[in-house]
C-alpha cells in the first residue's frame, strides 16, 4: 500500500517596478506498506520460508526565498540581480520485521514464525544555501554576470560542511 501527499505554496510581492520578494515552499510525503513472502517449499530461504513486513516513511521539504532587483541607471546601464536562501530537508523512517522459519502453512502473518528480527531507520539530512546572481549591462550589448552559491550540508564534517560555486561571465552582442 503506497500513499502519497505532495503540495506546494508560492507567494510573491511587488515592493517597486524594480524590487520584488519571492517564497516558495513544498512537500512531498511518501509512505509505503509492504509484506513479502517467501513461501514454505520456496527454493529461498532454504524452503523453511520468510514473512518480512516494512514501512518505509520518506518526507521531503524544500523551501526558496528571494529577493529581485531590475533597474536602469540614467538608461545606459542595467542591474540585475537575485539574492536568495534554499532549504532542503529530507527525512526517511523504515521499521522491517523479518520472520524467517513459517511454522504453519497458508498464515502468512509475522508472529507465525520461529524467529523475528527488527531493524528501525532514521535518517535526515539539510541543505541550506545562500546564492546571489548579478548582471550588468552596458546600452544592452556589453554584458558582466557575477554568480555565487554557498551550500551549507549537514552530511558533511562539521568543520567543513560549506562549500562555494562562484561564476563569472563576460559577453558582448555585435549586433
Amino acid at each position: 500500500v503506497m500513499t502519497r501527499m505532495v503540495a506546494n505554496a508560492n507567494v510573491g510581492y511587488d515592493i517597486f517596478n524594480w524590487l520584488s520578494v519571492d517564497y516558495r515552499i513544498g512537500i512531498n510525503d511518501l509512505r509505503m506498506d509492504r509484506k513479502e513472502v517467501l513461501n514454505l517449499g520456496s527454493r529461498a530461504v532454504g524452503g523453511k520460508g520468510r514473512i518480512r513486513v516494512e514501512t518505509d516513511d520518506i518526507q521531503e521539504i524544500e523551501s526558496t526565498f528571494m529577493v529581485r532587483f531590475d533597474k536602469r541607471i540614467k538608461e545606459a546601464f542595467g542591474i540585475k540581480a537575485t539574492l536568495g536562501h534554499n532549504v532542503n530537508q529530507y527525512t526517511r523512517e523504515n521499521e522491517r520485521i523479518t520472520g524467517r522459519n513459517i511454522m504453519f502453512a497458508g498464515v502468512y502473518n509475522v508472529n507465525n514464525t520461529e524467529s523475528q528480527v527488527a531493524i528501525e531507520i532514521y535518517e535526515r539530512t539539510r541543505l541550506w544555501a545562500l546564492f546571489g546572481d548579478g548582471n550588468l549591462d552596458y546600452k544592452n550589448y556589453l554584458f558582466l554576470n557575477l554568480t555565487g552559491r554557498n551550500e551549507f550540508s549537514s552530511t558533511l564534517p562539521k568543520n567543513s560542511r560549506s562549500y562555494f560555486y562562484p561564476a563569472v561571465a563576460l559577453s558582448f552582442v555585435f549586433t
